[in-house]
Parts: structure tokens; sequence; C-alpha cells
């Protein structure tokens, strides 16, 4: 029996006033048990709010869990675009700006479905957002 896996890759690029990259990662991250659950409600064609539609950065340190439901104190942007590197992976683009999430210390970031379910979470190291830079992103959903 071949057993199918999703992988997520996590990307971030924090880009200063004058449009230079002074920090950048690669990760990857976790998708989580609702993340599998819905992704079987859409090939059984309950397709109703399951597409990802936001990123979502929030204050948690906590490690990643399987049983992760939210993204805590989060602030929440429209993905910018969605794009299909292969033939096996998916991969949401997304832009926080200049004047958002500012003075929040962001620890972790979501990829959050339209009906407001967490697919995937990662934590990163203590990033405190102000308005000398905006974070530009990749996140990647591989099937393997």
């Amino acid at each position: 029996m071949e057993n199918i896996k999703a992988l997520g890759t996590f990307e971030m690029f924090v880009i200063d006033l004058d449009g230079n990259v002074v920090e950048s990662f690669i990760e990857q991250n976790m998708v989580v048990l609702i993340g599998k659950t819905n992704l079987a409600k859409l090939i059984g064609g309950d397709v109703a709010g399951k597409a990802v539609t936001q990123i979502a950065v929030g204050t948690n340190g906590t490690a990643p869990s399987l049983s992760d439901t939210n993204i805590t104190s989060a602030f929440l942007k429209a993905i910018d675009s969605v794009s299909y590197p292969d033939s096996t992976s998916v991969q949401f683009h997304f832009t926080i700006g200049n004047s958002e999430a500012n003075g929040m210390t962001i620890r972790e970031a979501g990829l959050i479905l339209a009906d407001n379910t967490l697919f995937a979470r990662k934590v990163r190291a203590d990033f405190a957002k102000t308005s000398a830079n905006q974070l530009q992103g990749l996140w990647t959903i591989k099937f393997i």
C-alpha cells in the first residue's frame, strides 16, 4: 500500500525599507491533523470552506503539535497568490507589509482555510515586527 504524505516548507524573507533582504529562513512545517481531515473532505467532495485563503502570524512559541487548532493572538491576511511549482506541490505566496502586525513579537505562523480552520503551523525564533520591515514568504505543501 502506498502512503501519501503532506510535507510543508515555510520560507520567509524580512525586507527593509530599501528593499534589501536582511533575514531569511527556510524550514519544514507541520500539517496538523485537522488539516489532514480537511484534505480528506476535499477528496470526498466536501469543498465548502476548505481552500487555504489566509496566512496568520501569532505569538505562541510552543512547539507545533498535530493537535494544534489555532494561532494565538493572530494577525490574519489574505494569501497574495497560489502557484503550482510541480505536479505534486502547491505554493502559497504572502506579504505582511510595513504597516501590518507592527508591535507583535511573531513566534508562529499558520495557513488558514476559508472556514477559519488551521491547516499548517510553524514556530520560529522571536521576531519583533516593526514598520521598518515587511515580510514576504512562500509556503509550499508537497504531496509525496
